[in-house]
C-alpha cells in the first residue's frame, strides 16, 4: 500500500497504510523482527492470522502489540491482545530498534522483546483457553501500520531484519 515505504532494508509505515500480509500460511514458527516506533506510537504484529482480507485480525488471529504511549500491561509492548498482558513489562522506548522473537508452536504462544520472555502462553491453559479457544493454529503473519493519528504523518512504525522460520513437527527447522 502507498503508505508503506521501503528504503535501505527498512520497511516504513505512515498512518493509514493498513497491513500488509505474508503470501503463505504458517503454522509452527519462529518469526524474528526488529521494529522501531515514533513516540506515542502504536503497531503491532499480527501472526495465525485466517485471511489476508480479515477485517479484524487482532481478534480473528493474535496481535502482538508494539507501542510506545502509556498504556496498562494488557496493552503495552509485547502484550497479545485481548488474550495476555505481559510479564515482566519490556522498554518501550520510541526511535529505538527493538527485538521481537515470536515462537508459535503446537498450542503454545512465546513472546520475547529485547531477548526476555514477556508472553508465553497455551491453547491449553485455563489463564487463555477461553480467549484463545475461537483462534486457529495456523495462518498469515502481518505488520501492522503506524495505527495512530491518521492525519499525524510523523507517527511512524520501522521494520527490518525480518525473519521467518518454519518449524517441522519435531521444533526443528525445516
Amino acid at each position: 500500500p502507498s503508505k508503506w515505504k521501503v528504503s535501505d532494508g527498512v520497511i516504513t509505515s505512515h498512518p493509514g497504510g493498513d497491513r500488509i500480509m505474508s503470501k503463505r500460511i504458517y503454522h509452527d514458527f519462529v518469526l524474528r523482527l526488529e521494529w522501531n516506533v515514533s513516540p506515542q506510537g502504536n503497531s503491532g504484529v499480527f501472526i495465525r492470522v485466517p485471511s489476508q482480507e480479515d477485517r479484524r485480525p487482532w481478534s480473528t488471529g493474535f496481535e502482538v502489540q508494539i507501542t510506545s504511549a502509556p498504556r496498562d500491561d494488557s496493552h503495552c509492548t509485547g502484550s497479545v491482545y485481548g488474550v495476555t498482558a505481559v510479564n515482566p513489562r519490556p522498554d518501550e522506548t520510541p526511535d529505538v530498534w527493538h527485538t521481537y522473537e515470536i515462537r508459535c508452536f503446537r498450542d503454545q504462544v512465546r513472546v520475547k522483546s529485547d531477548g526476555v520472555v514477556v508472553v508465553d502462553m497455551s491453547y491449553d491453559d485455563p489463564r487463555y483457553a477461553e480467549a484463545m479457544k475461537t483462534r486457529p493454529r495456523s495462518g498469515y503473519i502481518g505488520l501492522q501500520d503506524s495505527h495512530v493519528g491518521k492525519n499525524d504523518q510523523n507517527n511512524t512504525i520501522k521494520y527490518r531484519n525480518i525473519r521467518i522460520q518454519p518449524l517441522g513437527p519435531d521444533a526443528a527447522a525445516e
